[in-house]
């Protein structure tokens, strides 16, 4: 038998696009809000996708990123005035570079 090795040779070009649904809970007196990424399709993808970073910022300056598997969905609470949201893809070879970006005001 032959066994073959896959190594990536860069990282992923582009980010996931994605969505957002907003949910107000007045009980609690937060919101929260869901992003719905767009599945990577194989053929668009000429490397693999190891999983996503969620990269915050807040009007306060206040920065943070969250790792996650591949996934078609990720939900955080917003309690800023506005806050700034990216998702990227990564590999062992790095994150992408062309990313989508959401602002919520």
């Amino acid at each position: 038998p032959v066994y073959t090795a896959v190594h990536d040779i860069r990282a992923p070009e582009w980010g996931p696009d994605f969505w957002r649904v907003i949910q107000e809970d007045p009980a609690k007196k937060q919101t929260s809000v869901t992003l719905l990424m767009k599945p990577l399709r194989r053929e668009d993808l000429f490397c693999s996708v190891e999983g996503f970073q969620v990269q915050h910022q807040t009007s306060t300056g206040s920065t943070w990123s969250e790792h996650l598997n591949v996934t078609t969905a990720h939900t955080f609470v917003w309690t800023e005035d506005q806050h700034s949201v990216s998702v990227l893809a990564f590999n062992s070879r790095g994150a992408s570079v062309m990313n989508y970006n959401l602002t919520l005001a």
